[in-house]
């Protein structure tokens, strides 16, 4: 399942994917505040 940031009809614009153990760590930008730092353990994400 791939879960959209934005919500909006337009993409989140995911970038600069990093996984470090395990995690992954990417920008995001939500239409609101523009690009920001995620994260995700697979389960859930974090900013």
């Amino acid at each position: 399942m791939v879960k959209d940031i934005n919500g909006l009809a337009s993409t989140s614009s995911l970038s600069n994917l990093r996984n470090i153990n395990g995690t992954l760590y990417f920008t995001a930008n939500n239409n609101m505040t523009g690009a920001e730092l995620w994260k995700s353990d697979g389960t859930r994400f974090n900013w």
